[in-house]
Formats: structure tokens, sequence, C-alpha cells
């Protein structure tokens, strides 16, 4: 028999008495140790798998950000040569069209000297011997010419 000590609802001490044998606490206890180590390994185990699924976890998304990454910077290496190439495109394209308005403007000046020379000839030649009409008409030709002349 085994004595239990306790207290009652008002603090008192008292004893109670049960009859176990030694070996059934033992076979109890080893059971309950048992049953303790069993769940502690289980968990254990469980804590294990989650901590290694959320592990993978982590590598195939860090892995996928990576790709990504890759993926980004490759396109914005192709961007930046596609605007490159047409920045140099726009550039050759601006000189040449500078270099064609200087021949042109040259080539256009050209023929309105020879305008304005000969008609200025003809002002001086004709001068009093032809009537004011022409003479206005003469000058409506210099004007013009000068107009022509400063637009180019």
């Amino acid at each position: 028999m085994v004595l239990l000590p306790g207290r009652d609802a008002k603090g008192r001490p008292f004893a109670f008495g049960a009859s176990i044998s030694v070996q059934s606490v033992h076979d109890r206890l080893a059971a309950s140790l048992w049953s303790a180590a069993v769940m502690g390994c289980a968990i254990l185990l469980l804590g294990l798998v989650f901590s290694w699924k959320v592990s993978r976890r982590l590598e195939v998304e860090a892995s996928r950000r990576q790709q990504a990454e890759n993926a980004l910077a490759q396109q914005l290496d192709h961007l930046e040569e596609i605007v490159a190439s047409r920045t140099e495109a726009l550039r050759r394209s601006n000189r040449d069209l500078e270099q064609f308005a200087a021949v042109a403007s040259h080539d256009l000046k050209e023929p309105l000297r020879s305008i304005q020379s000969f008609t200025q000839l003809i002002a001086r030649e004709s001068k009093g011997k032809v009537s004011d009409d022409v003479d206005e008409y003469v000058r409506f030709v210099v004007e013009g010419v000068d107009r022509m002349r400063r637009l180019i």
C-alpha cells in the first residue's frame, strides 16, 4: 500500500492510501515516458518535414525570382541596344537633312541671284523708256526675289 499525501478544501493535510504495486507504477511510468518520447519524435519529425518543405519552397521561389531578374536584364540590354541603334540612325538622318538643306538652299539661291541681276539690268535699261506699269512690275519681281531669298 502506498500513502499519498494531499490537502483538503480548507488546506488541512491528509493522506490517503492506495493499493498499487511498485511494478505497476514502474510500468505505467515507462508507458507514459514511451508515449512522450514517441510524441516528441513525431513532433520533431513533423517540424523537420515542415522546415524542409518551407526551405524547398523558398529555394524554388528564389530560383524563379533569379530567372525573372535575368530575363528582365536581358530585355533591358536588348532595349538599350535598340535605343542606341535608333539614336545613331536619327543622328545620321539629321546630318543628311542638314547637308541636304544646305545644298538645296545654295541651289535655290543661285537662280534667284540671276533673276534679280537680270531684273535690275532690265530696270536700268528701260528706265524712262517704258510705261510706269512696267517699272512697277519690275519692282514686284525684285521684291519677290528678296522675299524668296529670306525664306530660303
